[in-house]
């Protein structure tokens, strides 16, 4: 994943940020189990200090549509749209779903 910047080097997107690291750091949990560098979720939040909870619902934020993701990245998804219906956002399993809440075709 990469933070997209214009030709001066600086970023097309700075507010995104926070969102794209969320996103990144999602994955990552996600790799950590599957490979089953941790055994569940409660590990990692102990090892990060956070709760269950908190980590579950980080987690979802990795399955969200790759077309989202990228919206984000490259700057086309303004935040505020995005952040309005994040909640809401990763509960949709369809990526279908989630780009119709967003009106992304």
């Amino acid at each position: 994943m990469f933070i997209a910047k214009d030709e001066d080097g600086n970023l097309v997107n700075p507010e995104n940020v926070p969102i794209i690291v969320r996103l990144a750091r999602a994955r990552k949990m996600i790799e950590m189990l599957s490979s089953g560098t941790y055994r569940n979720k409660q590990e990692i939040g102990d090892m990060l200090g956070m709760s269950q909870a908190q980590v579950s619902r980080l987690c979802r934020s990795a399955f969200l549509s790759p077309v989202i993701v990228e919206k984000l990245v490259d700057g086309t998804l303004p935040l505020p749209r995005f952040t309005a219906v994040a909640d809401k956002l990763i509960t949709l399993p369809l990526w279908a779903e989630q780009h119709a809440l967003l009106g992304i075709e």
